[in-house]
C-alpha cells in the first residue's frame, strides 16, 4: 500500500433531491451496493438508514442522502514498521491481503471514504505486541506467529469490512541488518580467534609432549645401550673366565703330558711332536731308525763280550739278536706302528739291560 493511495469503498455519494422529473430508480450493478440515509431527528447525531427510497412526503420533511458503495473484494499490501526487543532497531513487516465491503450500511454510516487508516491501525495494534517479543534475529518466528494470529484475528471488523490474509513477510530494517551484520562478523572474529588459540594450545601441547616423549626416547635408548654395554661386559667376563678356565686346563693337561712324557721316556715327546708337526714323520722315523742301530751295535758288542766271556752261548743269543734286528728292517709302517715297535724295542732294552745288570754283578766287563 503506497503511502499516498486511498481506497475508497464510496463510489458515489449524493442528496435526494425533493422534485425530480425522472423516477427514482436504483439500478445497482452486480458489486456495487445502494443505501439511504435521512437525516437525524432532534437530539440524534447520526442519520438513520432507510431500507427503501424515501417517499416523497419523507422527502419534504427531512434530508435524505444515496450512497453507493463497492462490495467487489480487493486486493492490497502495506508495510509496517514494527519495534523489536531491541529498542533501537526494527522489523519491516510487508502485509499481502484482501479486503471487502461486508455491511455496506455501516460503510454508509461512517462515511468511509478511506479503509487505508482502519486498515493500517488494525495490524499496526495487533503486530506490535508480537513483535516487540522477538529479537532482530528471530525475524523468522516473528513472521510464523504473526501469520498464525492473523489467520485466525482477521475476518469481519467493526467498520463493515471484512479482511483476509494472503501472507506476512517480516524481516530487519536496514539498521538492525547492518547491526546483525557487525555482530556476526564480530562473533565470527571472536570464533576464529578463539579457534586460532585453541589450535595454538593445541600445537604447544603437541610440541610439548612430543619433546617429552623424545626426551624419554632418549633416556630409553641410552637406559638400553647401557643396559646392552653391560650385558656385553658380563658376556665378555664370562667369556673371558671360560676361556682362561680352558687355557688353564689345557695348560695343566701340557704340564701332566709332558711331565708324563719326561717320565716315561723320549717316545712320548716324539708323539706329542708328531701331533702336531704331523710333516716331521720320515725326520722322526729316520731318528729313531739311527737311535735303534746305534742301540743295536751296542747290544752286538755287548752280546759279544758275554760269548766271548762265555756268558751265554750262541742259542741264546739267537732270538735276541733276531729282536733286536726286527726293529733295523726297512719299512713305511705308519707312525702309531713304529712307536708301538718302539716301545717293543724298549722292553727289549730292558731285558738286556736286565741280563747284563746279572752279569756285572759277577764279571766285571771292560768297556770299549
Amino acid at each position: 500500500m503506497k503511502q499516498n493511495e486511498i481506497l475508497n469503498p464510496i463510489v458515489q455519494e449524493a442528496t435526494v433531491p425533493v422534485l425530480s422529473l425522472a423516477p427514482q430508480v436504483d439500478r445497482p450493478s452486480g458489486h456495487t451496493s445502494v443505501v439511504y440515509l435521512a437525516a437525524p431527528d432532534p437530539g440524534f447525531r447520526e442519520p438513520m438508514p432507510l431500507a427503501r427510497p424515501p417517499r416523497l412526503r419523507e422527502l419534504l420533511r427531512r434530508t435524505h442522502w444515496r450512497y453507493e458503495v463497492d462490495t467487489a473484494h480487493h486486493w492490497t499490501s502495506l508495510s509496517l514498521a514494527l519495534p523489536a526487543r531491541e529498542e533501537a532497531f526494527r522489523f519491516q513487516a510487508w502485509v499481502s491481503l484482501t479486503w471487502h465491503v461486508q455491511d455496506p450500511v455501516t460503510v454508509a454510516l461512517r462515511r468511509m471514504t478511506d479503509v487505508r487508516p482502519m486498515i493500517w491501525g488494525f495490524l499496526d495494534q495487533q503486530l506490535r505486541a508480537i513483535s516487540r517479543r522477538y529479537g532482530i534475529e528471530d525475524s523468522g518466528l516473528a513472521e510464523e506467529e504473526m501469520s498464525v494470529f492473523l489467520e485466525h484475528k482477521l475476518g469481519d471488523t467493526d467498520y463493515g469490512i471484512r479482511l483476509g490474509l494472503v501472507s506476512v513477510n517480516v524481516r530487519p530494517d536496514e539498521a538492525a541488518v547492518n547491526h546483525l551484520v557487525t555482530r556476526l562478523e564480530s562473533k565470527r572474529a571472536k570464533a576464529l580467534a578463539e579457534d586460532e588459540h585453541a589450535l595454538e594450545t593445541a600445537r604447544q601441547k603437541y610440541a610439548a609432549e612430543l619433546a617429552e616423549l623424545s626426551g624419554e626416547l632418549e633416556q630409553a635408548q641410552v637406559a638400553h645401550a647401557a643396559h646392552i654395554e653391560d650385558l656385553r661386559s658380563q658376556q665378555d667376563r664370562k667369556l673371558a673366565a671360560v676361556t682362561a678356565d680352558h687355557d688353564l686346563a689345557l695348560r695343566r693337561q701340557r704340564v701332566d703330558f709332558y711331565r708324563n712324557a719326561l717320565q716315561s721316556g723320549g717316545h712320548d715327546v716324539l708323539v706329542l711332536h708328531l701331533s702336531e708337526h704331523p710333516e716331521d714323520v720320515q725326520t722322526v722315523v729316520k731318528m729313531l731308525q739311527a737311535g735303534r742301530k746305534e742301540e743295536y751295535e751296542r747290544a752286538q758288542q755287548l752280546l759279544q763280550k758275554l760269548l766271548d766271556n762265555n756268558l751265554i752261548n750262541a742259542a741264546d743269543a739267537e732270538p735276541i739278536r733276531e729282536h733286536a734286528m726286527e726293529g733295523l728292517r726297512p719299512g713305511s709302517a705308519a707312525p702309531a706302528v713304529i712307536l708301538k715297535k718302539e716301545h717293543e724295542t724298549a722292553r727289549t732294552r730292558t731285558t738286556i739291560d736286565a741280563e747284563v745288570q746279572k752279569t756285572t754283578e759277577s764279571v766285571e766287563i771292560p768297556m770299549a
